[in-house]
């Protein structure tokens, strides 16, 4: 196990095996070079257990456990971690390092001392996992794959070049286009209306599609150019100086029209020209 935490700190990921569920995990003995459980390998280092065991019975852990004792395995991966070391084996009734684990497998066969550790310390939430690539599991510890998830996360794609010089009608004839109108229309048949708020959200996720979320800004305060507050815009682009205001069938008209009033101001931008949608 120390090894996996020393291999991963120097390289901040390791690849591992990934598990076959398919197949059963094998039984192995703890010795400096683990080796599966056989006839002739039980015989060569426990011979008093295979002179107990049936010769017609198969060497599984419900077989041997009644006659070596539960205590002797190491079957979860916590017992695996704390209590299986290389080249350790006690005779005692409870022993702290235990002679037999389970090991999972790969396309049948047993994985390596490593990629089990690594398994277990995933399984036990000290790592974390990426998808399966070219046939090995990626495995990384949580603070640095929580740092690259938010890093994509947060990272957004730049503003097509299109839409500085589009025109205003234009742009937002592209953003109504790819909203989604089933989802709107399944909306209206349920409350006979779409609330602004619905709407307003569908709009997000049409400016999301068009990777512009950055472009047009949401929920955005004006002032009346001496500091005091005229309301909020549900969009505004700094950059083309654009106000977009969303309305449900002209409800409150004025109050939605005082935020585009001659004196009505940007955080920080000058009064030029503005245009609004309703």
């Amino acid at each position: 196990m120390i090894e996996v935490f020393t291999k991963i700190l120097m390289q901040e990921k390791i690849l591992v095996s990934p598990i076959d569920e398919t197949h059963i995990p094998h039984l192995v003995i703890n010795e400096k070079t683990s080796c599966l459980v056989t006839r002739s390998s039980l015989g060569k280092h426990f011979p008093n257990v295979l002179n107990k065991l049936p010769q017609k019975d198969p060497i599984s852990y419900s077989n041997l456990c009644p006659i070596i004792g539960s205590q002797q395995f190491a079957l979860t991966p916590r017992e695996r971690f704390c209590h299986v070391l290389l080249g350790q084996v006690s005779n005692s009734p409870n022993p702290r390092y235990r002679p037999f684990s389970l090991r999972d497998s790969f396309d049948r066969n047993p994985i390596s001392d490593f990629d089990q550790a690594a398994h277990d310390a995933r399984r036990m939430g000290w790592l974390v996992q990426a998808p399966v690539t070219n046939g090995k599991l990626p495995l990384r510890l949580p603070t640095q794959w929580h740092q690259e998830y938010f890093t994509a996360l947060l990272r957004t794609t730049p503003v097509p070049e299109v839409y500085y010089t589009m025109a205003f009608d234009d742009f937002l004839e592209e953003v109504i286009r790819n909203m989604h109108a089933k989802t709107l229309i399944q909306m209206f048949k349920r409350e006979n209306s779409v609330p602004e708020t619905f709407y307003s959200t569908q709009f997000s996720s049409a400016l999301a599609s068009l990777s512009c979320e950055t472009f047009l800004i949401s929920q955005v305060p004006t002032n009346n150019g001496d500091g005091l507050k005229e309301g909020v815009v549900d969009f505004a682009c700094f950059e083309r100086d654009w106000l977009v205001e969303l309305m449900r069938n002209g409800s409150k008209r004025a109050d939605h029209l005082h935020r585009f009033t001659d004196t009505a101001q940007l955080p920080c931008r000058s009064p030029e020209t503005r245009r609004g949608m309703s």
